[in-house]
This record gives C-alpha cells, sequence and structure tokens, in this order.
C-alpha cells in the first residue's frame, strides 16, 4: 500500500470549467479541505407530508367515528391496513426532509456523517486506508430516452460502503470529457494514491510516481527490469519476426470456431424443433432454404472480411529509436503509419476504450502527445502476451541506446 506524505500540495483540478462533473465540492474542487452536503428531496417530503397525513388522518378517523356503532375486528382491521400506505408516505417524507450527510476529505482523510429519521451514522478513514482512484465507465441504458455512458472517478476502498464518488459525467455521445483524464491523475497526485483502471480482465494498477512518467526514465531508476525474452511470439492471431534491426508483430484475422458452430446449429435446430411442432413439409422447405441462404451470406461476408484483413493487416514495428503502427485508414482508404519514438512512451498495458459502450479492450501505446490503440479483436489472451512482448521488446531497444 502506498503511504501518504505527511503533507498533501492543494493543488487545484486543472479541466475545463464547463466539466459537466454532478459532484459538487466546497469551496473548491481539488483544494484540501474538499467538502460535499447531501440532502433528501424537499419537494418529495412537501408533496408527501400533506398527502400521507390527509391519507392516514381520513381512515384513522373513521376507526374512531366507527367505534360505538360496534364495528367488527374485521373491519377495523382492513380500515387499519389501508391507512398504512398513508403512513408509510408520512414516513417517506420526514426522511426526506431531514436527511442530511456532509462528506469531507482533508489531509488526515475521510470523514462522513450521515443524519436520518433512524439515527446518525459517522466514520472516519485515513486516506491511507484506500486502494487509489478508480476510473469507472458505464453504459447506462434508458427505458425512455438516449441511453448514455457514465463516466466517475472514486476512492477506492476496501469496504465499497466507504468509497467516495469524486467525479461523474453523463454524455449519450460516449464521448468521454476533456477533463476525465485530467482530474483522475491530478486526484492521484493529490492524494498521493495509486491510479486505478479497469479492463475486462481486471484492474490495472499504476503508482502515482510514474504516472506521466516515461519507459526510458523508469528504466534508469531502476523501476521497471527487463526479463529476458526467448525465442518469438508464436499466439493466435499475431506473429513476431526479425525486421532488420528491430522486431515486426504482424495482427492476422482469423475465424472464431464458436461462432461457426452457433451458426451451423441454428439452421438444423430449427428444422427439427418445425418438425417435431407438425409444421407442413412446404413450410419446412421454406425455413430450410432461408436458413441456408443466411448461413452461406453469414460465411461468406466472414471470408471476405478476413480476406480484406490479411491483404492489409495491422503491423507494429520496434526499433532502436521509435515504435512504428501501420494500419488501414477507412475514412482515407489508404495506410496510416503512425511513429511514436521509444523515449516518450509512457506505458504499454490493455484498456478498456470508454467510447465504447460493449467493445473489448484494446492495446494501448501511449505517451504525452499521442495514444495508438490497437487489437481489439484479438483474444484475450494473445492481448496479454503481445503487450508484455511489446514491453520487453521496447526495454530492450531503450538499453541499447
Amino acid at each position: 500500500m502506498t503511504k501518504v506524505a505527511h503533507r498533501i500540495p492543494a493543488s487545484s483540478i486543472v479541466g475545463r470549467k464547463m466539466s459537466g462533473n454532478g459532484i459538487r465540492w466546497q469551496p473548491q474542487e481539488g483544494v484540501l479541505p474538499m467538502r460535499r452536503f447531501v440532502t433528501g428531496s424537499r419537494t418529495a417530503a412537501l408533496i408527501a407530508l400533506p398527502l400521507g397525513s390527509a391519507w392516514s388522518l381520513y381512515f384513522l378517523d373513521l376507526i374512531n367515528w366507527s367505534q360505538p356503532c360496534n364495528l367488527l375486528v374485521p373491519d377495523a382491521l382492513m380500515l387499519s391496513l389501508v391507512s398504512l400506505p398513508g403512513i408509510l408516505v408520512v414516513l417517506y417524507g420526514l426522511s426526506q426532509l431531514v436527511y442530511r450527510e456532509q462528506t469531507e476529505i482533508n489531509r488526515a482523510g475521510v470523514i462522513l456523517r450521515r443524519c436520518g429519521l433512524f439515527g446518525v451514522k459517522a466514520w472516519r478513514e485515513p486516506l491511507s486506508a484506500y486502494r487509489g482512484v478508480l476510473k469507472h465507465h458505464q453504459y447506462w441504458r434508458r427505458e425512455h430516452g438516449a441511453d448514455t455512458m457514465i463516466y466517475s472517478l472514486r476512492l477506492l476502498h476496501d469496504d465499497s460502503a466507504k468509497d467516495v464518488l469524486l467525479y461523474q459525467a453523463e454524455n449519450s455521445l460516449y464521448l468521454p470529457p476533456t477533463d476525465w483524464e485530467q482530474k483522475w491523475k491530478a486526484y492521484c497526485r493529490l492524494f498521493h494514491l495509486p491510479a486505478i483502471e479497469e479492463n475486462k480482465s481486471g484492474r490495472v494498477v499504476t503508482e502515482v510516481d510514474v504516472l506521466d512518467k516515461p519507459l526510458d526514465m523508469q528504466l534508469r531508476e531502476g523501476r521497471i527490469t527487463s526479463k529476458p525474452v526467448e525465442g518469438v511470439l508464436r499466439e493466435r492471431g499475431v506473429t513476431e519476426e526479425r525486421d532488420g534491426d528491430g522486431w515486426l508483430f504482424t495482427l492476422h484475422p482469423f475465424f472464431r470456431k464458436r461462432l461457426f458452430v452457433l451458426f451451423g446449429t441454428f439452421a438444423p435446430g430449427m428444422l427439427v424443433l418445425a418438425w417435431f411442432q407438425g409444421v407442413e413439409p412446404r413450410s419446412l422447405l421454406y425455413w430450410f432454404c432461408a436458413g441456408a441462404s443466411f448461413l452461406v451470406l453469414t460465411v461468406l461476408l466472414a471470408c471476405l472480411q478476413v480476406r480484406r484483413h490479411r491483404s492489409r493487416p495491422e503491423r507494429i514495428l520496434v526499433d532502436r529509436g521509435h515504435l512504428w503502427y501501420r494500419h488501414w485508414d477507412r475514412v482515407r482508404k489508404r495506410e496510416n503509419t503512425v511513429r511514436l519514438p521509444l523515449a516518450e512512451i509512457i506505458g504499454i498495458s490493455v484498456k478498456a476504450d470508454p467510447s465504447r459502450p460493449f467493445g473489448g479492450d484494446d492495446i494501448v501505446v501511449h505517451s504525452a502527445r499521442q495514444t495508438i490503440r490497437f487489437g481489439k479483436w484479438l483474444p484475450r489472451t494473445t492481448k496479454a502476451a503481445l503487450c508484455d512482448r511489446l514491453l520487453a521488446r521496447v526495454i530492450d531497444q531503450l538499453k541499447k541506446t
């Protein structure tokens, strides 16, 4: 666990003024101490209290008025049950009226105090008890209206009840806010805690000291070490070969057997089901032709897609000075080559793409100026192996310079 420094610099968070952050911190976001106040809905309380009171008083008064008339016990119980929703509405209105929550983050730690209808709850946690600052994005499907992507930052604790939400924004176009990444790094430096990201395989933790430090500098300081690389990488969808003084990685498309098994059993399964349901032979022949046509069309489209990728595969070259990435640009209809100096590379890892709601992870090579993403269609094990091998080749080339 990373220890917290005795003095945390009160540095402000840099970002756009109109960030869309739904979390309001006082007196200023990113400057310790930070306070957040949450109260219940006063509007809901003003509506619920009169309605619930009128409902409850009406039926309770009806019970009292009926007592001299020798009201039967079942009837009295029924009236009591009918008045119960009004009492619950009154309790809900009171809870919204008295609810108040205060969260404070200072140099000593996190303090939370929550006052509600059933008492007061308070706890205190030092910043050293938190695992880091988690950057998270989640797809939210709405029943009415456009679907959206929620981008958030939170202080992550082993007890999820003690997590602290620092930042939250929504975007229906699946475009991450411009200040989301900046505030994530700034909060890590402010609290001196690790930076945490999520992908399909789990969580990636980066120490705050090397958050924006190039691999070349980390290598000189002894923060990273290279493991001996034996042979060449032979994973599904990737080949590695020597190219002059560098190493060339070629990403090849491949057929996924599970999809072919699924489509291959779909049409026969539907025919068997139709046979047991007693469908007429003419209709059975029609469905057979439709299923066979669908299967043939799917295989044809898959073959064309594989052929196009094989003719223009993604390539990554690591030489003594640069990392080269060549891919086919669908918009410009030509091959595009990106060059990234090895001395500027900050990290190579597998990360989720925050702009794709249901997409997989990408292999990301990033520097302070640009980011390269590739290999989203590769298997999960291949992505991990390729990421480790790329990092090892880059470190070997940096040692030679």
